[in-house]
């Protein structure tokens, strides 16, 4: 993750607006900032990585003021093929571990980007699909 922060940071310097903005690695279940403070946010391919979804919700939205705005991107499990972890169809409609595992026969996984149990597996993302990630902003 340090190395994203350089990478952003040699971005924001080449496109002039390194003293425009500040980037921070953080917990998103458990972001360093008061509440209601940011006018938008936004997460991009967060949430198929945060392994309590609920709880990055709640935390995007009490940073949020009231009247500021919530964007949120993230694959939908519906999809019928995953582009994000294996680039197969229908995988992620299968039970997570038989996924996983069939990820693995196949040589589809790809550690630089995929989570990592306790115990040094990895696994593919948590896709959600746009219902439970509504039922989870509307909670507000």
């Amino acid at each position: 993750m340090e190395d994203a922060i350089k990478l952003a940071k040699a971005l924001a310097h080449e496109h002039g607006v390194k003293e425009k903005v500040c980037f921070i690695l953080a917990d998103a279940c458990r972001l360093p900032f008061r509440d209601k403070v940011f006018n938008g946010v936004v997460s991009i391919g967060v949430f198929e990585h945060v392994p309590k979804v609920e709880d990055a919700i709640k935390e995007g939205w009490r940073v949020l003021k009231n009247i500021g705005v919530l964007f949120l991107m993230t694959p939908d499990r519906l999809f019928p093929c995953d582009f994000h972890d294996t680039n197969l169809p229908f995988i992620h409609w299968l039970p997570h571990r038989v996924a996983t595992s069939l990820a693995y026969a196949l040589h589809r996984i790809d550690p630089s980007h995929m989570p990592q149990t306790s115990e040094g597996v990895f696994e593919l993302n948590r896709f959600l699909t746009r219902w439970e990630i509504f039922k989870n902003i509307t909670k507000r």
